[in-house]
């Protein structure tokens, strides 16, 4: 993944098992030889100890960030952990500062943890049991986060009674990965749906006329879907 960077990309390495070590104290520009010292710095270290998953996220989550940049948290981890639940919660309450991808590494991956990570920030979870896969997974994920598109989503819902919307916030638009939200309401559908963020060329916002919008019978698939989202997300906690 690293040495697949752009030179405009930033980057950092957080290395976890029983501790953590970190290769910068800020993101790092994506030069030849900061890519070198990242790929020295991840071979020269071993991993023993348990599996410190939760420390490990804190600390990345609160490395300071570049402004006005799409951030993308990446985890790479067998999931031998016990804290799935804490993890996901930890997930949740940081959704707006970085989206999130989760790749589990080795034979027995625990895929509850690495799907329920990737499923809490919309991500897509990347299972890896042979190191013949690496290279396919890895060139799909590039491709999936080459180009942000919108970051700092924001939704806002004016002049109608909307709720239990998923997600609670909404990560990066991606060039595959549109902005979709799961929602309810109540009364009269009117007034408007306010979308915005920040694009490469400056702020962006799109209002939607919901009065403008008339239900259709050939969209009765969507209280399914709203259903999927909702089982999927309280299995993830086990309720």
């Amino acid at each position: 993944l690293i040495s697949g960077l752009k030179p405009t990309d930033r980057f950092n390495v957080l290395l976890f098992s029983g501790g953590s070590a970190l290769l910068a104290e800020e993101s790092l520009s994506a030069t030849r030889e900061h890519i070198s010292r990242a790929i020295s710095f991840i071979d020269g270290r071993q991993g023993g100890g348990g599996t410190e998953l939760l420390p490990a996220l804190r600390r990345a989550l609160a490395l300071q960030r570049a402004r006005d940049c799409s951030r993308t948290l990446v985890v790479a981890t067998d999931g031998y952990v016990s804290v799935e639940e804490e993890a996901f919660d930890l997930i949740r309450r940081n959704l707006g500062q970085a989206n999130l991808f989760a790749f589990g590494i080795g034979s027995g991956v625990n895929r509850h943890l690495i799907e329920g990570m990737a499923h809490v920030r919309k991500g897509e979870p990347f299972i890896i049991t042979n190191p013949e896969e690496a290279a396919d997974k890895a060139e799909r994920f590039r491709r999936l986060i080459a180009s942000p598109m919108l970051t700092q989503v924001k939704l806002s819902v004016h002049g109608f009674d909307a709720y239990d919307i998923e997600p609670e916030n909404i990560p990066d638009v991606l060039s595959d990965r549109p902005v979709i939200v799961f929602g309810k309401w109540r009364g009269v559908a009117q007034g408007t749906l306010t979308v915005s963020g920040l694009t490469g060329e400056g702020r962006f916002r799109q209002d939607i006329a919901v009065d403008a919008v008339k239900p259709s019978s050939a969209n009765d698939a969507l209280r399914y879907l709203w259903a999927r989202e909702r089982i999927a997300l309280l299995a993830d906690y086990n309720l």
